[in-house]
């Protein structure tokens, strides 16, 4: 992706256009888990519950493959996430300790169909299995909401984190399998998508993130779609959440041109990234550009990342900027957090020209594809540049996008 000063970012772009590269990413360290309040006595559960502890009966199905989580033969034996549909073994009730809403941090028990509760095995072990018939400490579960604190709403994703242990929930291979608790931190394999069942308006729209814009035009099963062998870092709830948070970006224009834009903007990412393949540029470098306007932090280095793969310290700095984060003291933060990841790539797209004329924002609303080519890569993929088999491959997976989503390519698709 072009930087700021175009001249002086063309050399890290040389690694950023082939899908096929030779090896993946080593994923960068899990962030650390939201913090949740621990209790410190323990509370006999079931009188709670009996006093009208708040039940919510959902499904619950996984963030990286879109499959449900089953308690086998509903309950009293093993749980696998594995189902591509929903019926009764894949119905759960959230019993919240707390009462009143379902919210970020709050205590729950998991009850199956059958009235068995999942449990951490011995309290402190890794499995996890549905066969108890009381609901204690190793039974309690603390709710840590992807999009932070609020109430947890039908679409909304969560992680589900052990009382005792202090682990998380995971699916493992991010669905398909086995289900146990190893997660050391919440990610792809540790967040679910919540389906509230008969849930209310209310409580369809408590989730900002499934209720916008941006996912009524280009829905979870789309990114299914396009990116089905995508790492697990990237997920679907943080680029709703990071479409929500930036202004004018699938929001401007007809809904056309609305669509136009998600096109546009996704197949750059699928040409960046390998469709969504690598978080991390490959061949790394400083890219540490000395002066006193963005100062690089020690030890800290500033390759591509994230879905338009940012380089260099000033771009870091004015993404920070942009979005109030301290990215350029800490550039592993894009790699740390599926929703800055999005952000930091959406932000290049709102405001950089790069090596074109105009932002790629713009000349999406303008219906031109082949210029947001330019302005993202244009000095090595336009006007007979050393790599124009990249810009071959953005124009054929935005022809792929366009159908997925239902919108016209335009008049311009080349540069």
């Amino acid at each position: 992706m072009q930087s700021i000063y175009t001249l002086l970012a063309l050399s890290a772009l040389t690694v950023i256009t082939a899908c096929g590269m030779e090896r993946p990413i080593k994923m960068s360290a899990r962030p650390l888990e939201s913090t949740v309040a621990q209790q410190t006595t323990n509370v006999d559960a079931t009188s709670l519950i009996d006093a009208g502890a708040l039940a919510i009966s959902v499904n619950l199905k996984t963030v990286g493959t879109g499959q449900f989580l089953t308690a086998e033969n509903g309950g009293g034996n093993v749980l696998n996430a594995n189902r591509w549909g929903a019926q009764g073994w894949e119905e759960f009730k959230l019993i919240d300790k707390n009462g009143g809403a379902l919210q970020n941090g709050d205590f729950v028990y998991i009850r199956t169909v059958n009235g068995n509760y999942l449990q951490v095995s011995n309290g402190w072990s890794t499995t996890l299995n549905a066969s108890s018939s009381n609901a204690d400490t190793w039974e309690m579960f603390s709710v840590v909401r992807q999009n932070g604190d609020g109430v947890v709403g039908n679409g909304d994703a969560i992680a589900l984190r052990s009382y005792t242990t202090g682990k998380f929930i995971s699916a493992l291979g991010g669905g398909g399998g086995g289900v146990d608790v190893h997660g050391e931190g919440a990610l792809g394999w540790e967040y679910f998508t919540v389906s509230i069942l008969g849930s209310s308006s209310a409580s369809t729209n408590a989730s900002a993130a499934v209720s916008s814009g941006f996912s009524s035009i280009f829905t979870e099963a789309m990114f299914n779609t396009l990116y089905p062998q995508r790492n697990q870092f990237y997920t679907y709830q943080g680029l709703v959440a990071a479409a929500d948070s930036v202004a004018g970006f699938a929001k401007s224009g007809t809904l056309e041109n609305r669509k136009f834009e998600v096109a546009a903007f996704l197949a750059n990412v699928a040409q960046e990234t390998g469709r969504l393949v690598y978080v991390e540029e490959i061949v790394k470098a400083d890219y540490c550009d000395y002066s006193n306007v963005a100062p690089c932090a020690s030890g800290k280095r500033y390759y591509g990342r994230g879905p338009l793969q940012i380089s260099w310290n000033y771009n870091y700095q004015a993404a920070g900027q942009f979005l109030n984060l301290p990215l350029l003291a800490n550039p592993d933060l894009i790699a740390q957090d599926p929703k800055v990841a999005w952000q930091t790539g959406l932000w290049f797209w709102m405001t950089q020209s790069g090596a074109g004329y105009d932002t790629s924002h713009n000349w999406s609303l303008k219906g031109n594809f082949g210029e947001t080519i330019r302005s993202i890569n244009g000095g090595l993929e336009c006007n007979g540049g050393p790599n124009t088999t990249g810009a071959a491959m953005r124009r054929q997976y935005f022809g792929e996008v366009a159908g997925i989503i239902g919108v016209s390519t335009g008049w311009q698709t080349g540069c």
